[in-house]
């Protein structure tokens, strides 16, 4: 389990949403599954997916945009192929001063961040969004 996941598993805890015997249990499923925390909790019905997103945006000090509210201009997201949106769970969702926001899944995954920038040959501000809602826009 990464540092993050003990975060937010005991925020859910300190929260009230859930028991520390509940924990033990996810962390358990998480280790023989191999899973991701997140989609552990979204599937048991712990959290929703933007409740996640929103608390390991909080977690990583980055902004959580939601996607669904946004309406990009058409043009800009073409900057960035379809197919690698798509495998890297991303969306374009702006384009100032020489950079271009883009909202991902794992915002983190600064292999796919510099995969973004050397397609589209700018400065990627990652932000984070809910998976769903990036796939929607894709």
């Amino acid at each position: 389990m990464s540092a993050l996941d003990d975060q937010l598993l005991k925020e859910l805890v300190t929260a009230g949403k859930v028991t520390t015997e509940q924990a033990a249990e996810i962390l358990k499923e998480q280790g023989a599954s191999g899973g991701d925390l997140g989609r552990i909790l979204i599937a048991r019905g712990v959290v929703s997916e933007e409740d996640h997103a929103k608390r390991r945006a909080r977690a990583l000090k980055i902004p959580y945009v939601d996607v669904e509210s946004l309406q990009p201009d058409p043009e800009i997201i073409t900057l960035l192929p379809e197919k690698l949106c798509i495998r890297v769970t991303a969306v374009v969702l702006d384009r100032r001063d020489g950079e271009l926001m883009v909202a991902m899944e794992n915002p983190g995954d600064l292999i796919s961040v510099d995969e973004l920038g050397r397609e589209c040959r700018l400065r990627i501000q990652p932000v984070l969004g809910s998976r769903s809602a990036i796939s929607d826009s894709c």
